[in-house]
């Protein structure tokens, strides 16, 4: 999502990104560290001890500063009439746009949504050892699957926070100016708490694997959906700078071809992985 952010709105989102400067470049330094943290934390074999447990928070929090960083550059990218004055009050390079009044409810609600399909992500790990250790599936699809309910349910009060946080016009696309975006916000609500239901059905029983495929289907969907409004709500912001008609389009082939081979083959790599990961007698490695 990111590389076409980039090029359908690479004006904005480099400009932003210049203007927040040493934060978005500690992205980078930040994920590195975050992923060194979890990959050591993989492979400790003393996860129970006070260390793994402080490098396990220390990543975690690296992440959430990261989402922190890009809900601060990605507001301040639908509102260009306010770089000039933020660059000039403090051209330094350190311009977090902590002045935006959605900024937290954004932040939030994105966050609080990752966690939510990362529950599900644990819930489906245990879906992939049912057969060798149904116990222990149980346990991690109970687990994860709780995770998703309590996540889901705070999801709905961010949410609502998020859209009243919203200037009013924009706010009014989804309460009827826009049809678009008043079904995708019904059929997102109304997901979500279908969703919570499921689950809450599928969490009671001993065999627990069709409620939670059915409400990782609803998942699925609300995300779809959400990210329709999300669409709807940058164009919104941009419509005054953004005019995609006065774009003349000239498809580059070559790239085109040479980009999809490398997501092909990234996607390959992902899968192999993936299946060495799940499905291949795990290595020990000494700590």
């Amino acid at each position: 999502p990111l590389l076409f952010l980039q090029v359908l709105y690479g004006q904005f989102f480099y400009s932003s990104s210049i203007i927040v400067g040493a934060p978005w470049f500690l992205v980078i330094v930040f994920l590195t560290l975050a992923y060194y943290g979890f990959y050591l934390v993989a492979f400790k074999q003393d996860v129970h001890s006070t260390r793994t447990g402080w490098l396990l928070v220390l990543s975690l929090a690296l992440i959430f500063v990261i989402g922190f960083f890009y809900s601060n550059n990605l507001t301040l990218m639908l509102t260009p009439e306010k770089w000039a004055a933020k660059y000039h009050t403090d051209p330094s390079g350190w311009n977090l746009n902590l002045s935006e009044a959605t900024l937290v409810a954004r932040f939030l609600h994105f966050m609080v949504a990752a966690l939510a399909i990362g529950s599900l992500f644990v819930a489906f790990v245990g879906l992939l050892h049912w057969k060798k250790d149904a116990g222990h599936a149980r346990f991690l699809i109970r687990f994860g699957g709780r995770g998703f309910l309590y996540l889901t349910m705070l999801q709905i009060a961010v949410g609502l926070w998020f859209l009243i946080s919203l200037p009013r016009e924009k706010m009014m696309l989804y309460m009827g100016q826009n049809l678009l975006a008043t079904v995708a916000l019904f059929i997102g609500i109304m997901g979500a708490l279908a969703a919570i239901f499921v689950m809450m059905e599928a969490l009671r029983k001993h065999d627990p694997r069709k409620g939670f495929y059915l409400a990782s289907g609803m998942a699925l969907l609300i995300v779809v959906f959400m990210a329709i409004m999300r669409e709807i709500l940058q164009d919104a912001y941009l419509a005054e700078y953004f005019k995609p008609a006065n774009f003349a389009v000239k498809t580059q082939w070559d790239v085109l071809v040479l980009f999809l081979a490398l997501f092909l083959g990234g996607v390959g790599l992902w899968l192999a992985m993936i299946k060495r990961y799940f499905f291949s007698p795990k290595l020990r490695v000494e700590s």
